[in-house]
C-alpha cells in the first residue's frame, strides 16, 4: 500500500461520504469484490446503526497493510491519476474506510492467503491504528466491523 501523491489527491477532488448504513455496506462489499472475494457474509444490528459486519473470502491483508488501510488516501489500487484510465475495480480512492472511522468504531480482522494466522486491528477516528495488529483466528479473507455508526 502507498499514499497517493498530492496531485492525484487534488484531482480526485470531492470526498467520499458515508451518508447512511446502506452506503457503508456498499463500500465494504465493493472492497471485498476488489479483493477477489467469491463469498460474502453480512450482519446488521439495528439496521446497521449499531453494527455492520462484512466478511469475505478475498485475498486478505497482511499486518503492514492493515496499519495503513484506514488512513485517508492510502490505497493499493492505483498509484496516480493516470491509472484511472485502465482501472477495472470498484473503489480506488482510499476514502471509504477512513470515512467510516470518522463516523463509528472500526476494527478489521484479516488473514492473507499465504498466512498461517489472522490479525485484528482497531482504529481511531482519524484512521490510525490503536495498537499493533494482534494475532487471532479466522479463515482466509477479511472481516470489517463497524460499530455505532453516527
Amino acid at each position: 500500500m502507498k499514499k497517493l501523491d498530492t496531485e492525484t489527491i487534488k484531482r480526485l477532488g470531492s470526498e467520499q461520504v458515508i451518508i447512511d448504513p446502506r452506503s457503508a455496506v456498499k463500500e465494504l462489499l465493493e472492497n471485498a469484490l476488489d479483493a477477489g472475494a467469491t463469498q460474502l457474509w453480512i450482519k446488521l444490528e439495528d439496521s446497521g446503526l449499531k453494527l455492520i459486519e462484512v466478511r469475505d473470502n478475498g485475498r486478505g491483508m497482511d499486518p503492514e497493510e492493515m496499519k495503513v488501510a484506514c488512513l485517508r488516501y492510502w490505497t493499493s489500487k492505483i498509484s496516480d491519476y493516470e491509472d484511472l484510465t485502465s482501472y477495472k475495480g470498484y473503489g480506488f480512492r482510499g476514502e471509504a474506510l477512513a470515512s467510516m472511522c470518522a463516523l463509528g468504531q472500526v476494527s478489521i480482522t484479516s488473514r492473507s492467503f499465504d498466512a498461517d494466522v489472522a490479525f485484528k486491528l482497531s482504529y481511531f477516528g482519524d484512521g490510525s491504528p490503536m495498537d499493533d495488529p494482534q494475532p487471532t483466528h479466522q479463515q482466509k479473507g477479511t472481516l470489517v466491523q463497524l460499530q455505532n455508526l453516527f
